[in-house]
């Protein structure tokens, strides 16, 4: 026959008497929660820091920097279209005039690559650094934040690309001459 347990446990005190505290679920902590496949976008050696985008989360933009990962000898590695995993935590910055500061990747691990090399031409270009890449028949998403790196319509390029909910995304674009 099983006895209920108590709600309450013993606890000694530094008087050695005991005192009765309620028994608590333990708390699940952030990084214990899933790991999400993140690719690389920018990364500034110098600094260690940069931002990858999550495809497992809904492409979002992820703040990562050199303290977030487990192995330091894998920053030598990291460059821009590396894959790497990691846990999601919201940021302890503060919010700046109503904007919620992005999350942060950490714990994170270099892990296979889900990018795919192809060569392209740019599609499409704006005024605000959005472009896409033709992909045979489908476009990629890319970002032009590099400085010094522009494109135009008709460019021939190189790029790594990955699917992601709201379509294809590429990254480490280059010129072809």
């Amino acid at each position: 026959m099983d006895a209920k347990r108590s709600n309450t446990r013993a606890v000694f005190t530094s008087s050695t008497m005991t005192a009765p505290v309620e028994k608590v679920e333990q708390a699940l902590r952030v990084s214990d929660g899933p790991r999400v496949l993140a690719v690389v976008d920018m990364w500034d050696r110098t600094r260690g820091c940069g931002f990858a985008v999550s495809p497992d989360a809904d492409a979002e933009v992820l703040f990562i920097f050199a303290a977030g990962f487990r192995w330091r000898e894998e920053l030598d590695t990291l460059e821009i279209g590396s894959t790497i995993e990691c846990s999601i935590e919201a940021s302890d910055r503060p919010t700046v005039n109503g904007r919620e500061p992005r999350r942060v990747g950490r714990d994170a691990i270099i892990t296979e690559p889900i990018t795919t090399e192809v060569e392209g031409i740019v599609a499409r270009c704006d005024d605000r650094g959005n472009a896409w890449l033709k992909c045979g028949e489908r476009l990629a998403y890319f970002r032009v934040n590099r400085s010094g790196f522009t494109v135009k319509e008709g460019d021939r390029v190189c790029a790594l690309v990955y699917d992601a909910p709201r379509g294809m995304r590429a990254t480490r674009v280059e010129k072809i001459a």
